[in-house]
């Protein structure tokens, strides 16, 4: 892929923890500001209904998304403006920057790792996601919701963060699909519980 292609900022990711809100099992609820930005040929309708998906997963497990547009293209927020950055990038296909997806249609996304701690730019790839959602007849968007997801979860867990099941699973199983279609997928509750607990100590530690 061209990676000088002209991309569009559907939203900035900024990662913090706002107020005490109690989510359904009692806890705090942990909140993340998301930016996006998608190549110009991906459509916009897609990846707007992707993010909602992406948002009711996390809401689930006690996590809260706020969506906003003040990110520029390749910029990222100052230092003072959030306690953790992420960006999720939906990149047409995958370029040879990224050799373990380059050609490789089973490969949906890639978070490569910072140092010493997970990177700060998740990247998820359309064509393969389109393919697979037609393969098991779902959704493009809600397919891409998964490896949004999925990918977002790398970015935030401070380690080597595939699980057994649920959406951090490493390779879903042709299961794991047939509930994607009415969104019956969500995360483990050990991970969604680690992720929480990563945002929580993000937060603290810039306060």
């Amino acid at each position: 892929m061209n990676t000088a292609k002209s991309n569009t900022v559907i939203a900035a990711v900024l990662v913090g923890v706002m107020g005490a809100a109690p989510c359904a099992n009692g806890q705090s609820t942990a909140r993340l500001t998301i930016d996006i930005l998608a190549d110009h040929d991906i459509p916009s309708a897609t990846v707007a209904t992707a993010a909602a998906v992406v948002g009711r997963l996390y809401r689930a497990v006690g996590i809260e998304i706020d969506w906003t547009g003040d990110g520029g293209i390749g910029s990222e927020p100052g230092a003072a403006a959030t306690a953790v950055w992420r960006r999720i990038a939906i990149r047409s296909s995958a370029g040879k920057e990224f050799p373990l997806a380059f050609g490789n249609m089973g490969v949906l996304g890639v978070t490569p790792r910072g140092q010493g701690g997970p990177g700060r730019v998740a990247y998820v790839f359309y064509d393969a996601a389109r393919i697979k959602s037609q393969r098991f007849t779902i959704p493009i968007a809600a397919l891409l919701g998964y490896a949004m997801a999925h990918e977002l979860g790398h970015s935030l867990l401070p380690h080597e963060s595939h699980g057994d099941a649920g959406i951090m699973r490493a390779q879903w199983l042709e299961s794991d699909m047939r509930l994607m279609r009415d969104e019956k997928l969500g995360f483990d509750p050990h991970d969604g519980s680690q992720i929480r607990s990563a945002l929580f100590s993000a937060a603290g530690k810039s306060r």
